[in-house]
């Protein structure tokens, strides 16, 4: 639903862009459909921009809903100037579950810059698995 919505909202924008630049016409005579396309492609994209901040706030991805879950929210946090960053996965249905690990960005990159896949990967499947872990400790404390 959601992914739908920023959908139409993005190429319904697109298309007021468009129309304002490739619409019938020349400018002098048209001014008021390039004055009207302007406005509303100001309009939906700040309501794009509003509805992606107010739904899904820092998150940098949202999934759907796994196995009777609701999903989850995977956000970075990372302070300035700092090589360090940490990745937080976040459960939709209950967001005070959270798991999050910090790590060194030079950990994760080889002498010519090129980024060492492998390591990465190690380690987001062991914070993913801290996270499933937590979630199936959540789940038996319910059931008690």
């Amino acid at each position: 639903m959601v992914s739908n919505i920023k959908l139409a909202l993005g190429f319904t924008a697109i298309g007021a862009g468009l129309l304002s630049q490739f619409g019938p016409g020349k400018f002098p005579g048209n001014w008021w459909m390039v004055f009207g396309c302007v406005v509303a492609y100001l309009v939906l994209t700040t309501a794009l921009n509003l509805y992606s901040w107010k739904v899904e706030g820092e998150a940098f991805l949202v999934t759907r809903p796994f196995r009777g879950g609701k999903g989850v929210r995977v956000s970075s946090r990372m302070g300035r100037w700092s090589d360090e960053f940490t990745l937080v996965i976040t459960d939709r249905e209950d967001p005070s579950l959270e798991v999050s690990g910090q790590y060194s960005i030079p950990e994760y990159f080889h002498a010519n810059g090129y980024m060492a896949d492998g390591a990465w990967r190690a380690a987001v499947d062991k914070l993913t698995g801290s996270y499933l872990e937590a979630l199936a400790a959540r789940r038996g404390k319910k059931d008690d």
